[in-house]
């Protein structure tokens, strides 16, 4: 018998060509990094109506509703900030778009606010009609319903579902993490019917 005839029964052995496999490795890592990018463009835009929305709900409030409503809006966007922050970090953008994102996630609250404070004081806005509390109605839902997506959608598949560290990790990191969420959405909960 020959050697190549005595090893046709056992397993074969591949030699990968590093070259192929670097390059099928870049090209994973960069179809990751544009799912990152997009996701995080998605959540920026997402992000910066739902701050001008709250912001403009915020303008056309009654002065006597503001402090309540403005510690729940920095409570907020401070927590927002992190989450967006995370995601575009991971995005992996240039040093101009992360602090273009930035600075539009800054300013965008207090756009709407001026806008709002705008809207309010006008000679034909009137807070206490019904048609007011039904646009700040339809506001409010429409800002909840940015956060449910951004929040399901996107970080909470991204960070949980997707997210192979999550995977492997053990019983007690993915309890904490679905108890931090827990908590998280109580806190907002507590936070919206305080506001």
């Amino acid at each position: 018998r020959t050697a190549g005839a005595a090893d046709s029964g056992s397993a074969k052995v591949s030699v990968k060509n590093p070259l192929t496999t670097s390059s099928q490795e870049e090209q994973r890592k960069g179809e990751g990094t544009a799912k990152k990018q997009l996701n995080a463009i998605l959540v920026e835009g997402s992000i910066l109506i739902h701050s001008v929305l709250i912001g403009f709900d915020l303008g056309l409030q009654q002065v006597e509703k503001w402090a309540p409503l403005v510690c729940a809006i920095a409570f907020h966007q401070f927590f927002e900030g992190f989450a967006i922050g995370q995601v575009v970090i991971e995005a992996k953008f240039g040093m101009v778009k992360k602090s273009l994102m930035i600075l539009f996630y800054s300013i965008t609250t207090s756009i709407g606010i001026c806008i709002g404070i705008g809207v309010y004081l006008g000679e034909s806005y009137d807070g206490n009609s019904t048609g007011a509390n039904i646009t700040i109605g339809i506001i409010n839902s429409i800002c909840g319903g940015f956060l449910l997506f951004m929040g399901m959608s996107i970080f909470w598949t991204d960070w949980f579902v997707n997210n192979p560290e999550m995977h492997t990790a053990g019983a007690l990191t993915t309890i904490a993490g679905h108890l931090g969420i827990l908590f998280g959405m109580a806190a907002m909960a507590v936070i919206g019917l305080w506001a």
